[in-house]
C-alpha cells in the first residue's frame, strides 16, 4: 500500500519530470528553428556577397571609361583649373588694358592681379589736347556708365596723387 508521504513525493517527481520534459521540448524546438534560420542567413549572405562581388566589378569596369576618368580628374582639381582659366585670361586682360590706355591717353604701371581684381596705378599726363583732370574725369566717369561693354568693372577710387602737370591715383579693377 502507497503512504500518503510517498504520493506526494511521486506526485513532486512527475511534475518535474513533466516541466523537464517541456523545458527539453522548448530548448530542442528552438535549436531547430536556429539551426534553419542560420542557414537561411547564410544563404541570404552569400547572395548579398555575390551582389557586392558584382557590383564591384561593374564600378570597376564604370571607373575604367576614359569620361568618368576624367570627370573625376576635372572635379579633384576644380578650384586649380578655375583659377588657372582666369590665370590664362591674363594677355586679354593686359591688351584690354592698353585699349584703355589709348582710348583715354593714360598709362597704367605695376600691374597686380589676384581673386579676380587687377591693381594697377593710373597715371594722366597733361598734354597739347587735355588736361590731366579731365583725363581721369572721362575714364572714372565712363566706368560709372552701366552701358559699358568693358570686361572690366572699376571700384571705387580713394587716392590721388600729384596734382601739377600729373595726377597719379590706384585702380582696382573686377573682372566681370
Amino acid at each position: 500500500m502507497v503512504t500518503t508521504n510517498d504520493y506526494k513525493t511521486d506526485k513532486n517527481v512527475n511534475r518535474v519530470m513533466y516541466i523537464s520534459i517541456i523545458l527539453f521540448a522548448v530548448v530542442l524546438f528552438s535549436t531547430i528553428w536556429l539551426y534553419f534560420y542560420n542557414s537561411n542567413l547564410k544563404i541570404e549572405i552569400e547572395k548579398v556577397n555575390k551582389d557586392i562581388t558584382k557590383l564591384d566589378a561593374d564600378i570597376k569596369e564604370i571607373n575604367n571609361d576614359e569620361k568618368v576618368k576624367l570627370y573625376k580628374l576635372i572635379t579633384l582639381n576644380k578650384t586649380y583649373l578655375e583659377k588657372y582659366n582666369n590665370l590664362s585670361k591674363i594677355p586679354e586682360f593686359i591688351n584690354n588694358l592698353n585699349k584703355l590706355s589709348i582710348k583715354y591717353n593714360i598709362s597704367f604701371e605695376n600691374f597686380s592681379y589676384s581673386n579676380s581684381k587687377i591693381t594697377t596705378n593710373v597715371i594722366a599726363l597733361d598734354d597739347w589736347i587735355n588736361f590731366w583732370y579731365e583725363k581721369t574725369k572721362k575714364f572714372i566717369s565712363s566706368f560709372r556708365d552701366n552701358s559699358s561693354n568693358d570686361i572690366f568693372n572699376l571700384s571705387f577710387v580713394n587716392y590721388f596723387g600729384g596734382w601739377q602737370e600729373q595726377i597719379k591715383f590706384n585702380a582696382q579693377f573686377e573682372i566681370k
